[in-house]
């Protein structure tokens, strides 16, 4: 009978080790799943953070590369307008010292003759640095008909040049210096635009 116990005792213990070694095998089959899958989730954690990090290095670098590119703008718009408005205050300057009583009559007389035929008179606008002798001047270069009924007064919002207008037309030419600078920073605005922007 030991033989027999001694017997069952074995295949007890056989089956113990066989069912033991099967659930070891479970539970290591079960922690390998486990950490393959924490590893898993891991890697694909560390793979979104990388993809987030990538985009939002990207949005900065777009970001930063709107930033240069709008102050950059700015600094050649601020520049243009810098450069026209010197340019404006030269040309303004420039035409003040060009438009003398002389020069002032030269181009009087030349535009009166051109309308005396069909204007009564005409009115001169002077600016206020203009003086009497001059006003005198430009009326005595009108032709006769313009003279008769000639008026000259003095303006206002201009510093030199003149204006002027003929009775009996609708044509009223200005030559002030604010006018002149207009249409030479008109001509030259654009070219000077391009020269900054190549």
């Amino acid at each position: 009978m030991s033989e027999e116990l001694q017997g069952l005792l074995n295949k007890i213990q056989a089956e113990g080790l066989e069912k033991a070694e099967t659930e070891r095998a479970r539970l290591v089959a079960e922690a390998k799943a486990q950490a393959d899958k924490i590893i898993a989730d891991a890697k694909a954690q560390a793979d979104k953070i990388r993809k987030d990090a990538e985009a939002d290095a990207e949005a900065s670098r777009k970001k930063a590369d709107a930033a240069v590119r709008q102050a950059a703008r700015d600094v050649i718009i601020s520049l243009k307008d810098d450069l026209q408005e010197k340019l404006r205050a030269v040309v303004r300057e420039a035409a003040a010292q060009a438009m003398t009583p002389e020069a002032m009559a030269g181009l009087i007389a030349q535009i009166a003759g051109q309308f005396a035929k069909n204007a009564s008179g005409a009115e001169v606008i002077l600016s206020v640095r203009e003086r009497e002798d001059a006003a005198q001047k430009l009326i005595g270069c009108l032709p006769d008909i313009l003279r008769k009924n000639a008026s000259v007064q003095l303006g206002r919002g201009f510093a030199a040049g003149f204006k002027i207008g003929f009775n009996d037309t609708e044509v009223f030419l200005d030559f002030s210096d604010e006018a002149l600078a207009d249409v030479i920073c008109e001509f030259v605005g654009p070219k000077l635009a391009a020269v900054i922007k190549a």
